[in-house]
């Protein structure tokens, strides 16, 4: 029972630091916010990527950006707490997206459709949601 809880625990902290780096990509001042609604929402991020450095926040800049038809199953592999994607670095991501981009191109040979996995936007939605209210 103690496993599965820190084991929910952690797959909700990727979870948010995906949502995060997500929100931090598209941030921008709105028109109808004030400068400090802006830095509130600033500071908010920075607190749920508390303690990452930017070799840790690039992975998954990457693959937040990354086009999900091409590499449709490492979103999902990182959401189900894959250990090599969590502990990716750019050079070890960039091996795995070759590796799925194969994968992809012998799928689509033998097959024309493939499971998309989760949308980036599914997820970074209900983590904007978890943190909004």
């Amino acid at each position: 029972m103690l496993t599965d809880s820190i084991k929910r625990l952690s797959l909700n902290l990727v979870t948010d630091r995906l949502g995060a780096i997500m929100e931090l990509v598209k941030l921008k001042i709105e028109p109808n916010k004030s400068h400090s609604e802006f830095m509130l929402t600033i500071r908010n991020i920075g607190g749920r990527l508390d303690k990452m450095t930017i070799d840790k926040i690039l992975p998954i800049f990457a693959l937040t950006n990354k086009d999900q038809d091409r590499f449709p199953r490492l979103v999902a592999r990182y959401l189900q707490g894959d250990a090599s994607l969590l502990k990716a670095t750019v050079y070890s991501l960039e091996v795995e997206m070759n590796d799925e981009f194969e994968r992809q191109q012998t799928l689509c040979s033998s097959t024309h459709s493939a499971s998309n996995g989760p949308s980036i936007r599914r997820v970074t939605e209900k983590s904007a949601n978890r943190h909004s209210s």
